[in-house]
């Protein structure tokens, strides 16, 4: 009885990991299809070189100082879109991280679950099985006593 009761346990267990496996692996798959989107989208953007951004700062830095020039709005427009791209993808970067976190969280905490189950499981396996114990010493005793007072 307790061979099959370990056995029960140890194919849950099994079939929880597999799930387990299953969800990281249709995780891992999402993520990969994600990433690969944003990186087609990303080489479909125009990118500005490091010197053109800081060309448009010190644009932008200047407008503000002196008249307005048609051609530095527009550099001031590329420069703030630049930046609030590079502002998206760091708070897009940020939620995947907080994400990741997140399910790794949860993932250990169904393992303690599971964990915290099997060992409530042995624990009550092994009350029942001395109570066993105590039951079968008990009526030997009695058989024994009854035997003594018999003869």
């Amino acid at each position: 009885e307790r061979e099959e009761e370990i056995k029960r346990i140890k194919i849950r267990g099994n079939q929880q990991k597999k799930l387990h496996e299953e969800a990281d692996r249709k995780w891992e798959e999402e993520m990969e299809e994600r990433l690969q989107k944003k990186a087609l989208e990303e080489a479909e953007k125009p990118k500005l070189s490091k010197k053109a951004k800081q060309k448009a700062r010190q644009a932008a830095k200047n407008s503000n100082k002196g008249g307005t020039n048609p051609t530095k709005t527009e550099e001031d427009e590329v420069a703030a879109a630049a930046e609030a791209e590079e502002e998206r993808l760091h708070k897009q970067k940020q939620a995947e991280v907080k994400a990741r976190a997140e399910e790794e969280a949860r993932r250990e905490q169904e393992q303690e679950v599971d964990r915290k189950k099997l060992e409530a499981a042995e624990a009550k396996r092994l009350q029942e099985e001395e109570q066993a114990k105590e039951q079968a010493k008990t009526q030997r005793l009695k058989a024994l006593l009854q035997k003594v007072e018999s003869s």
